[in-house]
């Protein structure tokens, strides 16, 4: 019985407080009538039923009408707006992706180098391979700087703000597609 109740309340869009204020009917007696235990007054009934009704032909009226239109246009703005700032945070993650990726492969090759000298130099320049092993060191150090996983982690939030931009995308396509009409209308 509390959730056909509570349903009632639901579809009205009122919390308790309110409902027992336009009933006219105490909270408590109205917490009552919803766990089935008491009755309303006729009045209380009445009143209730023409409620239902001003709510069923809502859907329909020219008040939800408008404010469903109203809330399209704020839909949209909200949607270009998070366009906008996604757009943006691509922008500023590219920035700082490109240059960590060509930081990182450059000390990728320099690190190969380092490591292919030592095998070459090892015999004909043996005076260089203290020199080959501290820069193979601070090639380590900047390696670990600009580690892999940064770079890793970097590369995921882009392809997560390219899904985001997507599905924002679609969430404004059918505003794009319903202008584009207006549009082509108007000429």
């Amino acid at each position: 019985m509390r959730a056909k109740k509570q349903r009632i309340r639901d579809l009205l869009g009122l919390a308790q407080e309110q409902l027992s204020l336009l009933l006219e009917v105490g909270h408590s007696q109205l917490s009552l009538y919803e766990l089935g235990l008491r009755r309303l007054p006729s009045t209380a009934i009445q009143k209730l039923a023409e409620m239902i009704a001003v709510v069923n032909t809502a859907a329909s009226s020219a008040f939800m009408k408008s404010v469903a239109a109203e809330e399209a246009v704020q839909h949209k703005v909200i949607i270009q707006k998070l366009r906008k700032e996604n757009s943006y945070q691509q922008e500023r993650l590219s920035r700082i992706l490109v240059p960590l990726e060509q930081k990182y492969q450059s000390n990728l090759t320099a690190l190969y180098l380092v490591q292919q000298l030592h095998v070459e130099w090892g015999t004909k320049a043996p005076h260089q391979i203290g020199y080959l092993g501290t820069l193979k060191n601070s090639i380590g150090s900047a390696l670990e700087k600009n580690s892999y996983s940064k770079l890793v982690q970097y590369q995921i939030k882009l392809k997560v703000l390219q899904g985001e931009e997507k599905i924002l995308r679609e969430a404004l396509g059918p505003f794009d597609s319903a202008q584009g009409r207006l549009a082509q209308g108007d000429r």
